[in-house]
């Protein structure tokens, strides 16, 4: 159930993405890939959907930068933190993060500061609030229509278990998601 709701996500990520990315060949990697065998400068553009969840921005964000070619494109589509997180917040979102394997969730500047840091230049930060912000409550909808199933296949305790989750990040406010496009500069910028 989960992933045809990301299958459909992605679909309509991929289709506002193909304004800014249009490859001659798409290279998906499975998330089991080990990135440091990739080459630098091997890629014409990174893609990357709801994945800076389970890294910190920093490291990743150079990575991506070593994999790019000069000239290549950015597309990240990430949760973000909208309000100071307080401690209400820091508790609902302990357990999504330990369910989900969680390690950040950081504020739209963290993200700009470390693609900045990265050597990546920032072309465009949208943000999407008003069109994910619904997205817990719709999991709940479909969770509900699908809980004989689940039940059946998970048990009780796991099924109220993922439901006491979404249900706490459905209720909570001060999250958000952001689409940043970018590029890695042609010419590294002059120093001195």
């Amino acid at each position: 159930m989960l992933a045809r709701l990301a299958y459909l996500a992605v679909t309509n990520v991929l289709a506002a993405v193909s304004a800014f990315v249009t490859p001659k060949r798409l290279t998906r990697l499975p998330s089991s890939f080990a990135v440091d065998a990739v080459g630098h400068a091997s890629f014409d553009a990174v893609l990357i959907l709801e994945t800076t969840l389970h890294f910190m921005p920093e490291p990743l964000f150079a990575e991506m930068a070593r994999v790019l070619r000069p000239g290549g494109r950015v597309v990240i589509e990430t949760p973000c933190v909208r309000a100071p997180l307080t401690d209400e917040m820091r508790s609902r979102l302990a357990a999504y993060f330990d369910m989900f394997q969680v390690l950040s969730v950081e504020p739209e500047e963290a993200y700009t500061r470390a693609l900045r840091a990265a050597g990546l230049e920032i072309e465009a930060t949208e943000d999407l609030t008003e069109h994910t912000e619904p997205f817990y409550g719709r999991i709940l909808e479909r969770f509900d229509c699908h809980r004989d199933e689940l039940t059946a296949e998970y048990g009780v305790e796991a099924v109220e278990r993922v439901e006491s989750v979404i249900s706490n990040c459905a209720a909570m406010s001060g999250m958000g998601s952001i689409l940043l496009t970018g590029f890695k500069p042609a010419f590294p910028p002059l120093t001195g």
